[in-house]
């Protein structure tokens, strides 16, 4: 799976032979090309939600305005998106927006359950970081000004409250991880942030040969992993890759 895996679009065939190669990861993340855009409603009186229900597995995604990643949007524009994780998943929305002249016409609202983020109008607005309180979030996009490049979001998707209860990332107190599911919620929040200064420590070993660790941790050049991680002497069963090998010691 990789590029666009949701996006509703459709493609013209030119006249011309086309040749069409399909490219696939297992990365199945924003850094591994995963995207999608928000669909345009021109009916300004209502939203039309798209939904998108995240395949399990995905720990990350762009979210791209109707222009997607590199035009315009276009306006005039009512757009929204619901965003479901799977169960007991949550979502952590984060990223920058241009949306030109500041005001009222040119709105991006995330909602949070009962709550509800609203960012105006204007260049280089940092989004979020936000995260749900459930496993959906609502994305609705309003502007009837002239088309700018839009934003630009990262949506991160992991279970939470998986390091331990009574730990806060401390020399004295590190996170604790004790199962897949913990080790796979450091790698998907690692490829947003380097966790400099944060302690983790390994309580169990994790992985088995038929159900193996498949992500990477501190999968990102711009901020690799920096935090630190003692493995306590415990194993853990990865699933090697030519994308993903490394060496490593408990």
């Amino acid at each position: 799976m990789a590029g666009n895996w949701y996006d509703n679009s459709t493609f013209t065939m030119p006249g011309s032979e086309v040749t069409v190669t399909p490219v696939a990861t297992h990365r199945l993340s924003s850094l591994g090309g995963l995207y999608v855009n928000m669909t345009r409603n021109i009916d300004m009186s209502t939203f039309h939600p798209q939904t998108v229900n995240i395949p399990e597995g995905v720990s990350s995604f762009k979210v791209y305005d109707n222009g997607g990643k590199d035009g315009n949007y276009h306006v005039p524009c009512n757009d929204a998106m619901v965003l479901n994780a799977p169960e007991g998943y949550v979502l952590r929305v984060e990223g920058t927006g241009n949306f030109g002249s500041i005001g009222f016409n040119e709105t991006l609202k995330i909602f949070n359950g009962d709550e509800w983020t609203m960012y105006e109008g204007g260049n280089h607005v940092v989004i979020g970081p936000l995260t749900s309180v459930g496993n959906q979030m609502q994305l609705q996009f309003h502007n009837t000004n002239s088309g700018h490049s839009g934003f630009d979001l990262t949506v991160t998707v992991y279970k939470p409250n998986t390091w331990g209860e009574g730990t806060d990332g401390s020399a004295d107190h590190p996170y604790e991880i004790s199962n897949l599911d913990g080790l796979q919620t450091l790698a998907a929040l690692s490829e947003s942030d380097d966790f400099a200064g944060i302690y983790f420590k390994l309580t169990h070993d994790i992985g088995t040969e038929s159900k193996p660790f498949r992500k990477v941790i501190g999968d990102n050049v711009d901020h690799p992993f920096s935090g630190i991680f003692d493995g306590d002497g415990h194993t853990i069963n990865v699933a090697l890759t030519n994308e993903n090998a490394f060496v490593g010691e408990g």
